[in-house]
């Protein structure tokens, strides 16, 4: 029997999609390449500059060629798509012509003007951090958030700027819903963030006066990584001055660490944080790899995975007791009365920091809160650029319970709007919302957490993420409806708020 026209022209888009995506994906490995392996000269960073630009002009010519879309039209015209296709195909076919358009929506003279600026405006930020000049930075950051005004607007002239921006990370999720979650929790942390402030925090200061070997936390970092679940078979890892994860394909994804003599807990959860985003890469479907129903579904449900996998499960009690002896034949330097429980007091430390990376899990959600808020006024016109630092140590002080003594650990620490990733935040959050949620399902589903996790029962809680969370891939259309179909709820931070007042009430002795 012969195939339909409808097949046949699906059958054409698929292959098209096939190869753009093994285009992006040499682009993305000599981008992995520069970061790990990549010579130290300026001949080389050239070189591979020269490289990444050739091949990101061939993947974008492909990627908006007139026959391309010619074929999704083509295809979306057939009166047979509900009968021909099934519905991850039709979902396939949906983002093929949401990126088409998106990409065919801006000049190509605007992209290589904004594109242009972000460089300039990485530089003058790189320049203006180190002189504690906010000022300085100020009249680029205007520019660049004219350019996300443009580029809204070329995309979809009919949303809200903020929606079309932060839908670059977190699909099909306005500005409403997230002023929902958003204010749900700030109403909640801010009272329970000062409570903890204010009160004896657990002794840290025998892990100061230990060496942890750089070597030796590799090991266990491979131990742990290898253990938990991620396959060295499908992936690599390295050390590199900024933790990432790039999952070329789910038989190709490496991650990157780093390792501190001094400070123990950031090699692990680190380590455990990147193995979080690599097995979501290598538990998506793998006959759907090179297809953009294939991906991830938002930036948010990765960061729920990694999230998940530190805090809920790197965190934990039980995955300290379950570890300890590991570490203990690593590290003999421990002291003899020191115990697993010692070790995870001192771990989960709450303490109001600058620093957005460097934030435990209860203050985190505030830092992101705050540039939320800050992002969203900005694009609003409620404030001016110029008014930033103001506003930015105020509600440090506020939503942290703490304020910046400088720009440079203030309104100046992150790169992300430097580089025009103006939407981006939330979806730290958004993910850290989400994971509670897993494990919520988890303890509903699977019985007891934390007997699990202490038993190295790994196995069975990735099997929970890979049937419900990975092999859905990007047909969900939001990370709503991915929460919907598998625990009956849409995103709501109640359970995150329910998490963090019962551990933090057990760790502090206090009330929350």
């Amino acid at each position: 029997m012969a195939e339909s026209t409808t097949r046949q022209l699906y059958t054409t888009l698929a292959a098209t999609l096939q190869e753009i995506a093994s285009l992006s994906q040499g682009l993305h490995v000599l981008g992995w390449d520069q970061q790990v392996l990549l010579p130290s000269s300026d001949g080389a960073t050239a070189a591979r500059g020269k490289a990444l630009a050739a091949l990101s002009g061939l993947v974008h010519e492909k990627s908006t060629a007139e026959s391309f879309g010619a074929l999704i039209e083509e295809l979306e015209a057939q009166p047979d798509l509900d009968e021909e296709l099934t519905v991850v195909e039709r979902a396939n076919l949906k983002l093929a012509a949401i990126d088409f358009r998106k990409n065919k929506n801006l000049p190509t003279s605007f992209v290589r003007e904004y594109r242009e600026h972000t460089s300039l405006s990485h530089a003058a930020w790189v320049k203006a951090r180190k002189a504690d000049d906010f000022p300085a930075f100020a009249p680029v950051l205007a520019k660049t958030l004219d350019f996300c005004k443009q580029y809204a607007q070329y995309v979809d002239a009919d949303r809200p700027v903020y929606d079309v921006l932060v839908a670059e990370y977190e699909r099909n999720l306005p500005s409403t819903r997230l002023a929902e979650i958003f204010s749900e929790l700030r109403e909640a942390l801010v009272p329970m963030i000062h409570t903890i402030n204010a009160a004896e925090h657990p002794d840290t200061a025998w892990m100061d006066a230990i060496h942890w070997d750089v070597k030796k936390q590799e090991e266990l970092c491979k131990h742990i990584a290898q253990e938990i679940g991620f396959d060295f078979t499908r992936g690599r890892l390295d050390a590199s001055v900024h933790p990432f994860t790039s999952g070329f394909n789910t038989y190709d994804v490496r991650i990157t660490t780093r390792y501190s003599a001094t400070h123990f807990a950031e090699g692990i959860l680190g380590t455990v944080h990147e193995v979080g985003h690599a097995m979501y890469e290598q538990g998506l479907p793998h006959d759907l790899d090179g297809q953009p129903v294939g991906r991830a579904l938002s930036l948010g449900v990765h960061e729920s995975n990694s999230l998940f996998w530190e805090n809920f499960v790197c965190r934990s009690r039980a995955f300290w007791r379950h570890f300890f002896p590991k570490i203990r034949e690593l590290f003999p330097d421990i002291p003899d009365n020191t115990t697993a429980d010692d070790l995870y007091a001192a771990i989960n430390v709450a303490r109001p920091g600058l620093i957005r990376v460097d934030s435990d899990e209860v203050h985190y959600p505030m830092h992101i809160v705050l540039r939320w808020e800050l992002e969203t006024l900005l694009l609003n016109g409620e404030v001016e650029v110029d008014d930033l630092p103001r506003i930015w140590n105020e509600r440090m002080s506020n939503y942290v319970g703490i304020a910046p003594p400088s720009d440079k650990d203030g309104v100046l620490q992150d790169v992300h709007w430097p580089e025009g990733l103006v939407g981006y935040f939330p979806t730290y959050t958004l993910g850290q919302v989400a994971a509670a949620q897993w494990a919520h399902a988890m303890r509903e589903q699977l019985g007891d957490l934390d007997e699990l996790i202490e038993q190295g029962e790994f196995k069975q809680i990735l099997h929970w993420l890979n049937e419900n969370v990975h092999k859905k891939a990007s047909v969900p259309e939001s990370a709503d409806a991915l929460l919907e179909e598998t625990v009956g709820e849409k995103l709501s931070p109640k359970y995150l708020i329910a998490h963090l007042k019962q551990k933090y009430s057990a760790l502090y002795g206090v009330e929350l």
